[in-house]
Order: structure tokens, then sequence, then C-alpha cells
């Protein structure tokens, strides 16, 4: 014959009433019988009740709160870990994916422009690379020694110049040498009073993206 227990809501019961209230009941005769299911289940109502008559806690007990702040510290430094490596991937994204500032204009290629432009200036390449982002304006003119005086203008589309924006020029066709840097103007203004002729790029940098030029030639007598 299967054994019947007795349901939660009699158990419960007796442990609310306590044993001797209980005496003669159904439930205190089948708890006599020993059924560990049913002893199990009393045990885990009174230790709920025991909870719920506890006075409430005045303080955290010190190990609980020296554990919390270990995780807590634990947790700030796993983010800042994860800030550090999206902030070096946004870096090599930017690295890789440089804007390009395409050359579409040049007075030395173009006899009839350089006419009517620097008519007052003939001694003055002028060039013009663009890109939807922004445009670049470089005068080239010869300076001592066979040295080139390059200053430039660069004109974001936003019309602002990113604060710590910066210049660099590098020899083309090779690993991108540096040749020279500078800081760029909150007007957008750069100069570089004294540069040897050769192949080159410009590279621009700034909070705003990674620019960088079609390749240029400085050099020969009459170019500049």
């Amino acid at each position: 014959m299967p054994v019947r227990h007795p349901n939660d809501e009699l158990l419960l019961e007796y442990c609310s009433r306590g044993s001797a209230a209980s005496s003669g009941s159904e439930t205190e005769a089948h708890l006599r019988q020993g059924c560990g299911r049913c002893l199990r289940r009393i045990e885990q109502y009174r230790e709920v009740l025991r909870s719920l008559e506890a006075d409430p806690l005045e303080k955290a007990p010190e190990e609980f709160l020296q554990l919390a702040m270990d995780r807590i510290r634990l947790l700030e430094a796993e983010r800042s870990r994860s800030r550090s490596r999206q902030g070096i991937g946004a870096s090599v994204r930017r690295a890789v994916e440089a804007i390009r500032l395409a050359l579409v204009v040049d007075s030395l290629d173009s006899p009839a422009l350089q006419g009517i432009r620097a008519a007052a200036d003939p001694d003055t390449r002028r060039l013009l690379f663009e890109a939807p982002q922004a445009s670049l304006h470089l005068q080239i003119r010869q300076a001592r020694g066979g040295a080139y005086r390059v200053t430039g203008l660069f004109a974001p589309a936003s019309g602002v110049v990113d604060p710590g924006a910066r210049v660099t020029l590098e020899r083309a066709g090779g690993q991108g040498e540096e040749i020279a840097r500078k800081r760029i103007s909150e007007g957008g203004d750069f100069l570089f009073p004294s540069i040897a002729p050769g192949p080159m790029q410009i590279r621009i940098e700034s909070p705003g993206g990674l620019f960088r030029t079609d390749p240029l030639q400085i050099e020969g007598d009459d170019d500049a």
C-alpha cells in the first residue's frame, strides 16, 4: 500500500504549532514512523522560520564586506583592461583605414591655372588634396640651399580642427620614413620651413581620423 505523505501545508502547520500542539494528529503519527522525506522537509521549514524570526543584522560581517570589495575591484580591473583593448583596437583600425586625400589640383601640371591663380607669385607651387571628410591646401616654394618651404592649410568638413592634430611628412615609396612632424594650429595652418627634395606623402593624425595624401614629388629647379 502506497505511503501517504502529509502535504506542505500540513507540514508547515506542524512546524508553526509545534509538536506538542500537534500531538495525536496524522502528521505527528506519520513523522513518528520515521519518514525521512517528511523529516527533511520539516527541518527546512524550521530553518526558514528561524531566519524570519531572527533580528535583522545591524552591520554586514567584515568578511562579507571584504569579499564584496575584492569583487568590485576585480570587476573594475576587468573593465579597465577591456577599455584599453578597445582603445588599442580603435587605434589600429584608424591606422589601417586611413582616409585618402586625393590630389585634384597641382599648379605645376596646369600652367594656365598657375597663371590665373598665382600671377602675383609665380614661384610658388600650389596643390589641393581633397576627400569627403577634409581638404588640404599646400604651397611649396624653394628655400635656401636647395631645400623647400612647405606651408599648408588643413580644412576638415566639420569646420573645426581637432586639438592635438598633427601633420607628418613621410618619405614615399619606402617604409614610410618620417621626415618631419608639426602640430596643426587651431586654424588648420602648419609650416615646414626647410624640406629636402624628393618623393613624399603627408599624413595628418587627429581624433577625427587619419588622413594620407597621394604621393608628392618635390624636386627640380623650376617646380617650386
